[in-house]
C-alpha cells in the first residue's frame, strides 16, 4: 500500500544508520544511489545505482526513474537523514483514504 523512495548522494553512513533502524520495515523501498564512490549496499530493499549526480538533469531523471517504479498508491520521498516514526504511516494513509480530495498529509512529533 505504500513505497518509501530513499534518494541517496553521498553521506553512506547516514544510509548504513536509516538502513539498520528501517530494516523491518512492512512497506516497499526503494533507494535510488547517485553517488560517485562504490557504495557496498547489503539490505532487504530494493537498491537501484545510478549514474553520478553531477547535474540537476542526472539527478532529475534519477528521480523521475525512481518514481516510475512505485506501484503502490502511497509514497513517501525522503532523505537518509530522515527518520519515519513507522507505527504513524497506517493512520496517514487512513486518512488519505477517508479523504480523496486531499492530495498529501504530514504529521509532526510532539510531547
Amino acid at each position: 500500500m505504500l513505497t518509501i523512495l530513499l534518494f541517496l548522494k553521498g553521506r553512506h553512513n547516514y544510509t548504513d544508520r536509516w538502513i539498520r533502524y528501517m530494516k523491518d520495515m512492512p512497506y516497499n523501498v526503494i533507494i535510488a544511489d547517485g553517488s560517485l564512490t562504490d557504495y557496498k549496499y547489503s539490505g532487504p530493499f530494493e537498491y537501484i545505482r545510478y549514474p553520478y549526480d553531477a547535474t540537476y538533469t542526472q539527478y532529475y531523471d534519477k528521480v523521475a526513474d525512481a518514481w516510475s517504479r512505485v506501484k503502490t498508491p502511497y509514497a513517501v520521498q525522503i532523505d537518509n537523514d530522515d527518520f519515519l516514526f513507522i507505527d504513524k504511516l497506517p493512520a496517514y494513509i487512513d486518512f488519505l483514504e477517508a479523504n480523496r480530495d486531499y492530495a498529501s498529509c504530514r504529521g509532526a512529533y510532539s510531547n
